[in-house]
């Protein structure tokens, strides 16, 4: 293990301004962390959720259309089997545009799902682990400001025994 000379305060000192700087960057990245939480179910609450839910909408008109334009191809083929003619002999093409436009349905309903499920998450599990963050972030902000202040106060109290033993003058304002 290493060890550190604390008889000179420039060492308390530059540990003092290693601490100070760790702190901040803790201190940082826990109030970003919070912010990131609010930010990302801001988002799926209030762009994510409301898009799919359009999109879904959409989707599902154009399935409709695809169904009605498939029903009506289906009749068309039955009305030529039973009327011995020409015609339409499949619905083959109606039957897969149908079929895509369901699949596309689908996914949106998926994506709706998953914005739903995102967001009671966020909601659950999210709030509580943001105000985590911000409770831990002023805890350490203070047990930090405490710590610094002690080390602030061990570097006075080396440099004024250095300068005592060397028979210099006390500080301003000492007994």
């Amino acid at each position: 293990m290493a060890q550190a000379d604390l008889a000179d305060p420039a060492v308390l000192d530059d540990l003092r301004r290693r601490m100070a700087a760790a702190l901040d960057t803790c201190e940082h990245a826990l109030t970003c962390a919070a912010e990131d939480l609010e930010r990302v179910r801001s988002w799926v609450d209030g762009e994510q959720t409301p898009r799919w839910k359009r999109e879904l909408q959409r989707r599902e008109e154009e399935f409709q259309v695809a169904r009605r334009a498939w029903l009506e191809a289906e009749s068309e083929v039955r009305q030529a089997q039973r009327g011995r003619g020409g015609g339409r002999q499949s619905a083959d093409e109606e039957r897969v545009a149908m079929e895509k436009v369901r699949r596309r349905r689908d996914h949106a309903e998926a994506q709706v799902e998953a914005c739903r499920r995102w967001s009671l998450r966020l909601r659950q599990d999210g709030e509580p682990l943001a105000h985590q963050c911000r409770g831990h972030r002023l805890g350490l902000a203070d047990q930090g400001a405490a710590a610094l202040a002690r080390l602030g106060a061990m570097a006075a109290a080396v440099a004024d025994y250095q300068r005592r033993a060397a028979g210099g003058p006390p500080p301003l304002g000492a007994p």
